[in-house]
């Protein structure tokens, strides 16, 4: 099935796993060299959008809850300073950022997910149609075409909206 994301970037699962580890060890580390007080939390959102880039929705909840541990690490090994309240107001803060991120993150991929479904869905429903269903630009180049076009001309439908219409007529 197709499916819609970020941009798929040439790494394996794995490297994006290591990068999210090194990002988080990086950003555990600068948490706790600032002061309390200092929203070094804020940080960790980074590894939450690095998410996108892992199918399904996994990544992102595991993500959101490894960095709401690193925010509660950093509080508990950071150097003294600044003023209770606003030291555990700037924590929660970041807490929260990193559950909104996560949250919306997981909802746009959801639906990104129900939309290749619905894609699919359609393109079974156009490519039952016998007669040409297409849809071109101004300039003559096919946007979109059924199995019933692509059969006519001899080709397949990718090779298709890769031409333009006319030099299938004649």
């Amino acid at each position: 099935m197709q499916t819609i994301a970020f941009p798929r970037i040439p790494v394996s699962q794995g490297f994006l796993v290591g990068i999210l580890v090194m990002l988080t060890i990086v950003f555990f580390l600068l948490d706790v060299s600032f002061p309390l007080g200092v929203a070094g939390g804020v940080l960790y959102v980074t590894v939450v959008l690095v998410t996108v880039w892992f199918q399904g929705t996994h990544a992102t909840l595991g993500a959101a809850i490894v960095c709401t541990c690193m925010i509660v690490l950093g509080y508990l090994f950071s150097s003294k300073g600044g003023e209770r309240w606003t030291v555990i107001v700037n924590r929660m803060l970041s807490v929260y950022v990193i559950w909104v991120t996560a949250v919306l993150m997981i909802q746009w991929k959801n639906s990104a997910r129900h939309l290749v479904e619905e894609r699919s869905l359609l393109r079974q429903i156009v490519d039952m149609i016998p007669q040409w269903v297409f849809l071109q630009s101004s300039n003559g180049q096919i946007l979109f075409a059924n199995q019933a076009m692509a059969d006519s001309c001899q080709t397949t439908v990718e090779q298709l909206m890769t031409e333009r219409f006319c030099s299938h007529m004649g």
